[in-house]
């Protein structure tokens, strides 16, 4: 260490002993003027951080800080002094509320306000703070708040559900509401990037504070959150909004349908592109939640052919969309199902053959062809309209080549519907006589860019690698009985989904690598992907001659 680095370590140390006891002797502001000498020679210094934390100076200290701080917000030394005060948390609620109101006189882009604010937020008196300026004033100083960013976001929301908080359960209740309303008025402003932070901050509120919030969302409320369920919102946003129609749903269940229908019906019966793009994207996000409401909607009568009719006519990519993603969601009902197989077929496969079709709008895009071979895949076991066959094969071979395309959406879809393509045995065996394929499937379970990829690629390994179960004579008996009593002769067994052809399949997958994967996946994996992984398992162990190969890969 040189004279001059000692030296300066010296002065450091005098400095830290000096505000010590000024502090101790109630100077504070002495103390904290010696406190930031100390930070601004050895700013990064952690013996000078870990000092700084430990000593017992008052709240006076940190406002001394936040006065310094913004008498000139370009200091960065005085930013760091500001933000170590902030992070000692020795200042009474009071003392927060005046630092916080200090620090709302900052413009709102600056970082080290905002991250002063973030560590203040979190002390228990700096909440008790953000309780009374909600009372005082909550439309500004949750517009400060907001400005912070998603995790004073977060804290907001923590603090109105937090009874210790606040002076009464009163002034909770009334501060939950004022903020869940002011959320609302955030998602209506023109510029909605923080649209996700806003749904995720509703979402939070109404599953905590139901009783209290949802008395709030009347039908104008309501078509706000709706509009965050449409297909030109971001994926977050999308998830978000429908966490909270589906809580509303639940606590108000009556009047929660009803304007739920009104806003599909009214927007359905609109000729024009946006409103049915809204009225579709609502009903595919409900039909997961309200299946048989969402089916009500969706069988009235003309409805489907009037849905291929405007999509052809309108020739928007957005529309064009939001149909194929409605119809893929109705798949989860049997009647729905049926419907479009009857209804809707043949167009879907002019869609999956067309990857053009929409180009004018968006150039490359593979997701609406997709979209449609998934829906296809789905509806492959129901009845067709006239003249209509699907090629099951051929859907699934399109599909191998979209697993590898640039845009996520289009992959997980392709995943998805490879998964209900190899229920069927020709589509197994197309599969699994890919190398090419196989090794992608072994990449993409290493290096998962998806939770529904992950399960959607097990899920296509499992059935590639299933036994079917071994009936015994008196189940055989009874589906002979069965189908006696339909007239009917019972199913022939598909060949190749014997033992042999399992058998096989298993070789293959093996060969290609998966095992140690699979033996990797488990220790991330949740219970439904570990069942998958044990079935899986138990299915490549279920032939003596493989087990070795099994040991040898891990």
């Amino acid at each position: 260490m040189t004279a001059t680095s000692q030296g300066h370590q010296d002065r450091v140390t005098q400095l830290l002993a000096t505000a010590d006891d000024l502090i101790k002797a109630g100077k504070q502001e002495d103390g904290a003027l010696a406190l930031r000498e100390a930070i601004t020679l050895s700013p990064d210094d952690e013996g000078v951080r870990q000092a700084f934390m430990s000593m017992s100076f008052s709240g006076d200290a940190t406002l001394f800080s936040a006065r310094a701080f913004i008498s000139n917000t370009g200091d960065d030394k005085a930013g760091s002094a500001l933000i170590l005060a902030a992070s000692n948390g020795r200042y009474s609620s009071q003392e927060a509320e005046e630092i916080l109101e200090l620090l709302f006189s900052v413009e709102n882009d600056n970082p080290t306000k905002n991250d002063a604010i973030k560590r203040i937020v979190v002390n228990v008196n700096g909440r008790k703070a953000i309780a009374t300026l909600l009372k005082k004033n909550v439309t500004e100083t949750f517009q400060h708040l907001w400005n912070c960013g998603d995790a004073v976001v977060s804290a907001i929301i923590a603090i109105t559900l937090n009874a210790a908080a606040w002076s009464t359960e009163e002034a909770r209740l009334a501060g939950s509401r004022d903020v869940f309303l002011l959320l609302l008025a955030k998602l209506l402003e023109p510029a909605q990037e923080a649209s996700g932070m806003g749904m995720r901050a509703m979402a939070r509120l109404l599953a905590v504070d139901a009783a209290n919030i949802a008395p709030l969302i009347d039908a104008s409320n309501f078509e706000v959150i709706l509009s965050m369920l449409d297909i030109r919102q971001p994926t977050s946003t999308r998830s978000q909004a429908i966490l909270v129609t589906s809580k509303f749903l639940e606590v108000e269940p009556e009047r929660g349908q009803k304007l739920l229908t009104d806003y599909v019906v009214t927007r359905a019966g609109k000729p024009n592109v946006d409103d049915l793009v809204a009225a579709f994207s609502v009903a595919a996000a409900i039909f997961p939640v309200l299946p048989a409401v969402a089916a009500s909607l969706f069988m009235t009568p003309g409805f489907l052919d009037d849905l291929i009719a405007l999509t052809k006519k309108s020739n928007s990519a957005r529309l064009g969309r939001a149909s194929l993603e409605l119809l893929s969601a109705a798949c989860v009902d049997k009647t729905c199902r049926e419907a479009i197989s009857n209804t809707c077929a043949a167009w879907l496969q002019e869609v999956m053959k067309e990857k053009a079709r929409y180009e004018i709008e968006e150039p490359g895009n593979n997701l609406d062809a997709t979209l449609a071979a998934l829906v296809l895949c789905k509806i492959q076991t129901v009845p067709k309209q006239a003249g209509v066959t699907i090629d099951i094969v051929a859907i699934a071979s399109f599909l191998k080549g979209l697993t590898k395309d640039e845009d996520i959406a289009t992959i997980q879809t392709a995943i998805e519907g490879l998964a209900y393509a190899s229920i069927q045995g020709k589509v197994k065996e197309e599969l699994s006589s890919d190398a090419t394929f196989l090794s992608d499937v072994v990449t993409m379970l290493k290096n998962p860019t998806d939770k529904g990829v992950q399960f959607g690629v097990l899920t296509i390994v499992s059935n590639l690698t299933s036994y079917l179960p071994t009936n015994s004579v008196e189940q055989e008996k009874i589906s002979q009985l069965k189908a006696y009593a339909n007239q009917s002769k019972p199913d022939a067994a598909d060949t190749l989904n014997d033992n042999e052809h399992v058998t096989a399949r298993c070789r293959k997958v093996i060969d290609a690598g998966v095992v140690p994967i699979l033996v990797n996946a488990t220790k991330t994996a949740s219970p439904t992907l570990l069942k998958i992984i044990a079935n899986i398992s138990l299915s490549l162990t279920k032939n003596p001659k493989h087990c070795g190969l099994l040991v040898q890969q891990g």
